[in-house]
């Protein structure tokens, strides 16, 4: 969010011209001065609604299809996407017309570790907690952060032909096809940004 939504990287000699959003859970926005943070800076509530009517507007939206289930997976060196059943994000853009463009952060996952990331039971009970409240429950080992460097790479647009009635074949078509791109696209930096990290793995 700091690499897109401030100029702290040079976002806006990078990408002139295009104006940013960010996509979050609905509960950010039920929590008093995070709220307040989030709206500041350029974050959005994630409803269908709303994002339909930012993209109508010409903004580009940036989110993390994996969202809060993502988190349970994130460990230093892992490179876990939750990605195979998120076809919201590609229906939305093929209805409306909007370009598909893969990102990845390499360290981002290194600046927290967690209990208990690999065992079955603490993941079920993880997942339970998030099907009840609604947001997830990361086990962190501590609430510090480590110092760590964060670097994103962007891919080249994927363009969809747009469609207001997708087919779930057609999603199902360009979800792979965005799954490809970002494989790609991790194989092609991780040499430089993470030589020692694990490899890519979508669930």
């Amino acid at each position: 969010m700091i690499n897109f939504l401030s100029n702290a990287s040079g976002r806006h000699e990078k990408f002139p011209g295009i104006n940013f959003r960010t996509l979050a859970a609905s509960f950010v926005f039920y929590i008093q001065v995070y709220r307040d943070l989030a709206l500041a800076g350029g974050v959005v509530d994630a409803s269908r609604y709303s994002a339909r009517r930012l993209l109508d507007e010409g903004m580009s939206l940036m989110l993390v299809p994996g969202g809060a289930t993502e988190a349970l997976y994130a460990k230093p060196r892992a490179n876990t996407l939750v990605l195979n059943k998120r076809k919201g994000f590609v229906r939305l853009a093929i209805q409306s017309g909007a370009s598909l463009v893969p990102a990845y952060s390499f360290g981002e996952n290194d600046m927290f570790d967690q209990f208990a990331v690999d065992n079955s039971i603490v993941q079920w009970v993880k997942a339970r907690f998030q099907g009840v409240f609604g947001i997830s429950l990361p086990l962190l080992k501590s609430i510090i952060p480590r110092q760590c460097s964060i670097t994103t790479v962007v891919g080249a647009p994927i363009e969809v032909e747009k469609n207001p009635n997708p087919s779930d074949d057609e999603v199902l078509e360009v979800l792979e096809e965005y799954k490809a791109a970002l494989q790609d696209l991790f194989d092609e930096y991780k040499p430089v940004y993470a030589p020692d990290d694990d490899d890519l793995v979508f669930l």
